[in-house]
């Protein structure tokens, strides 16, 4: 829109030639669909739920703030679990400035601001929510779940990545704005807003160091990877859901059996209670008749008495 008048057309066929690549390139996966459905997960709908960003993540401050993180995040997480979402709210100072880019610019940042509406409700998952709470709004997001392909992408928050691009571009655009509307005007009082509002935004974004996690590997592994017999390693209780098993790899170098999946698959021989199942979890079997659970005995004949009185 707002390329020179004689390379538009240029810009515009490069762009349509990606587009059609990438249509070319997924169309059999689009006409196959039918044959992965038999693989889609159960569970993709809550875990696309989980992933998802409400709009109470945007209002919050920084979670990861050094000050006030610890606080945020005791008060979010009694409207939703903090999880990928967090670092979805931009803060005071980009909301200040996205709004002067849009009230002194708008005509150069409307196509920005759709492009981050667009990223925001598809950050929002197949529900458009305000907190955890459901809601009867679907979100856009349930279109790419009409394909059983992309019915299993989990993360709708990780749009938010996608979000801040153009973001980043209307927070540029609102300090030229405030800077060329100032200058006109009170030039030293536009050097301090824009000053004020560039510390602004650095404060709220400053985020806490991460602390680095020390993780040990039994000697044993170490041991495997000089043993001359062949063979693969199978990590009983099998905790596929842990990458503690990816360490023990790196040090014994040997084939993982099982290895981490983000997503534990149905294992019929293991699903019910077997002494596999045992073996396999580490845990005692399911229930069969009578829960584990029981009363005490003196709760048992109390009962027993009081229905025979």
């Amino acid at each position: 829109m707002h390329a020179p008048r004689e390379t538009r057309w240029t810009t515009f066929l490069i762009g349509a030639g990606v587009g059609l690549l990438w249509v070319a390139l997924l169309a059999p996966l689009i006409l196959w669909a039918g044959a992965f459905s038999v693989d889609e997960l159960d569970d993709w709908y809550e875990r696309q739920l989980f992933h998802s960003v409400t709009l109470i993540d945007l209002v919050a401050p920084n979670a990861m703030h050094p000050l006030w993180g610890e606080a945020t995040g005791r008060w979010l997480s009694q409207y939703h679990v903090l999880g990928v979402e967090i670092g979805a709210g931009t803060g005071l100072g980009v909301a200040l400035l996205t709004g002067i880019a849009l009230w002194r610019r708008w005509r150069l940042v409307y196509p920005w601001a759709l492009l981050v509406l667009m990223m925001l409700l598809l950050a929002m998952g197949p529900q458009l929510r305000i907190t955890e709470a459901g809601s009867a709004f679907p979100g856009p997001f349930l279109l790419l779940d009409t394909l059983p392909p992309f019915r299993n992408s989990s993360r709708p928050a990780l749009f938010v990545v996608l979000m801040l691009i153009p973001v980043a571009i209307l927070v540029a655009l609102g300090l030229t704005a405030l800077r060329t509307a100032v200058v006109e005007h009170h030039k030293s009082s536009g050097r301090r807003w824009r000053v004020v509002l560039t510390v602004l935004v650095f404060t709220e974004n400053i985020v806490a160091p991460w602390p680095l996690m020390h993780l040990t590997s039994a000697p044993e592994n170490s041991a495997l990877n000089v043993d001359p017999v062949p063979g693969a390693v199978l990590d009983l209780p099998p905790r596929l859901d842990n990458g503690i098993g990816l360490l023990n790899q790196i040090c014994h170098g040997r084939p993982l059996m099982g290895g981490y999946l983000a997503r534990t698959p149905f294992y019929p021989m293991v699903a019910y209670s077997s002494a596999m199942r045992h073996l396999w979890l580490a845990t005692e079997p399911l229930p069969d008749i009578v829960p584990p659970n029981l009363p005490p005995s003196w709760q048992v004949w109390a009962r027993a008495l009081w229905c025979l009185t």
